[in-house]
């Protein structure tokens, strides 16, 4: 984890020098997700219904050009699933740098990888009465998950204010088991605000 961190923190500085503008901001949001799970010996797939839970995080923005920015972001997201006997929560630290298009000054469209590290679980229902014997925090969860994530939103550009729509496509399993592969997915609405510039544009 501190290895991963310290490399975000050089990637953010090397995208400072070299950018045209920087500038960082608060993020919040509404997640909708849901579970995938295909069972590899039958073929069977099931869908959880979504559970919705609020997102938080902060982010940082580096203007190649005028169209063009990497965006590095840092969330605190929970993904899962529910079912008629149970509920489960998974909560990641998520991780993720798009590629910003500023279609038209106030229009835009992004699209980049995310990772995910898993920090905990939480379990209603069925899933309860397993972890009372199993004391885990995350098993039989996969600690590491990655995603990628397709948006676009509308900057209210005076204001520093953004709304955006974004989609999580799992593209990772996240379940130990070989038997079974479970992927995550989700939808977030997300407002974020500019807090201060790194740096003037150009």
């Amino acid at each position: 984890m501190k290895k991963l961190l310290s490399l975000i923190f050089f990637i953010i500085i090397g995208l400072s020098a070299n950018a045209q503008g920087a500038e960082h901001g608060f993020a919040i949001g509404y997640n909708f997700a849901w579970m995938k799970t295909k069972e590899t010996n039958s073929g069977n797939t099931s869908v959880s219904a979504p559970i919705s839970s609020v997102t938080l995080g902060w982010y940082f923005r580096f203007l190649v050009s005028k169209k063009w920015s990497v965006q590095p972001e840092a969330m605190f997201v929970t993904y899962g699933g529910t079912w008629p006997d149970k509920e489960l929560r998974l909560g990641y630290l998520a991780l993720s740098v798009p590629l910003r298009w500023n279609i038209t000054p106030g229009i835009f469209a992004f699209t980049g990888l995310q990772g995910g590290i898993l920090r905990g679980r939480r379990d209603k229902g069925a899933y309860s009465y397993y972890n009372r014997y199993c004391n885990c925090k995350t098993y039989p969860y996969k600690k590491a998950y990655s995603s990628l994530v397709l948006g676009g939103g509308y900057s209210f550009r005076e204001s520093g204010l953004e709304a955006s729509v974004r989609y999580h496509l799992g593209l990772s399993d996240i379940h130990e088991a070989v038997a079974v592969k479970t992927r995550l997915n989700a939808f977030q609405l997300v407002l974020t605000a500019r807090i201060g510039v790194l740096k003037q544009k150009l």
